[in-house]
């Protein structure tokens, strides 16, 4: 009896340790959901405040790269304005230069020499547009080089016969140049490859003797350039250019015509070896009887000399190209003839090197070719 009773207390000592264990067991287990229950809402509130900082940063990027564009927007807006601006500016100083120097109203008569006999071309100004001290200069500076010219007997340049003035005029006495002037034989298109050879060659000496007197033409084009009974291309109309200009002199004047005028004469920061580009233009157009840049007007005009290459689909001989894509070469320290031997170099390349060394024998030939 007695040991069952012992059992019986064991056995209810064991129930209320079990109901204790239970009991521990459950505040444990309650206070363990209690504690998850608090770091899964601490991990919520972590999440929704790195999602609200995430979409506050996104915004504020977006915000920032929006003010990025649109800085950028007028940045470019700006520039385009200036470089619009800086484009209308050079050609307005370049239609003031064409202005100015139409404003010379100047004629040129087929007259004859009283002392001499011989036909002369008599340039004359009139005196009173000459209070003008634009063209007074280019009057002047004209005179200067025609008479260097005709002192140092260039073969290549149009030189001064005589000079004189009158109650109303100023006149300028130069040879007569019995051909006429190179762009009147485009008319029909291009030229013979030998006789663009050969009035080159004469360009490439006239500029040599111009170089060498530290004087910069500045509008070297067919125009410009005079055929003369003694078989002889000489450069002609001085107005433009520009002295004391030595092989590392710089200018900043704008001047010249628009379709000859090389990428750097347009920014307003330039050598003489504009010269050079000059002839590039001008063997282009006597190869091809087009201009090697065009444009819808002269702002795409000027746009295109800057950023645009000829076009080279006509046939023409490697030398013929290499010559012409070296003289049109944008970099000016990389131009053909702008290095300190010049015109050499131009002589020297392939396209020229026969024909400068034998142009004095060569000159009647070809002036009878183009009087045919």
């Amino acid at each position: 009896m007695s040991l069952e009773k012992e059992a019986q207390e064991e056995n209810k000592r064991e129930m209320i340790k079990h109901k204790e264990r239970n009991m521990l067991l459950n505040e444990q287990l309650k206070a363990l959901h209690k504690e998850t229950e608090v770091q899964i809402q601490r991990q919520t509130e972590q999440r929704r405040k790195e999602k609200e900082r995430l979409i506050a940063l996104e915004k504020s990027a977006l915000e920032e790269n929006t003010r990025e564009i649109m800085k950028h927007k007028q940045r470019n807006l700006l520039l385009s304005k200036s470089m619009e601006t800086e484009k209308q500016k050079k050609l307005k100083k370049i239609e003031e230069e064409r202005r100015m120097k139409k404003k010379a109203r100047k004629k040129v008569y087929k007259a004859q020499h009283r002392e001499t006999g011989k036909l002369i071309a008599l340039k004359t100004l009139v005196l009173h547009e000459m209070n003008d001290n634009y063209v007074f200069k280019c009057v002047a500076l004209e005179q200067r080089i025609l008479r260097l010219g005709s002192e140092r007997q260039c073969l290549f340049l149009s030189s001064l016969v005589c000079s004189f003035q009158t109650e109303h005029y100023m006149c300028l006495g130069m040879d007569y140049a019995e051909g006429g002037n190179l762009e009147s034989y485009l008319t029909e298109g291009a030229l013979p490859l030998e006789r663009v050879r050969f009035y080159s060659a004469c360009i490439v000496l006239g500029l040599q003797f111009l170089h060498e007197h530290n004087i910069a033409h500045r509008d070297v084009k067919p125009e410009n350039v005079l055929l003369y009974g003694d078989g002889y291309a000489k450069l002609a109309d001085f107005g433009l250019c520009q002295e004391g200009m030595a092989y590392d002199s710089i200018n900043m004047d704008i001047c010249g015509t628009l379709p000859f005028m090389a990428p750097e004469l347009l920014r307003g920061h330039y050598s003489r070896s504009v010269d050079w580009w000059a002839l590039g233009v001008t063997m282009y157009i006597l190869l091809t009887g087009n201009d090697p840049f065009s444009g819808a007007n002269a702002e795409e005009l000027l746009g295109n000399i800057i950023t645009e290459v000829p076009d080279f689909s006509i046939d023409v001989t490697e030398d013929t190209m290499l010559i012409i894509l070296n003289l049109l070469e944008e970099n000016p320290g990389y131009r053909l003839g702008s290095g300190e031997n010049g015109a050499e170099d131009v002589k020297n390349s392939p396209f020229f090197q026969v024909c400068c060394s034998c142009i004095l024998q060569t000159r009647f030939t070809y002036f009878c070719s183009y009087l045919l």
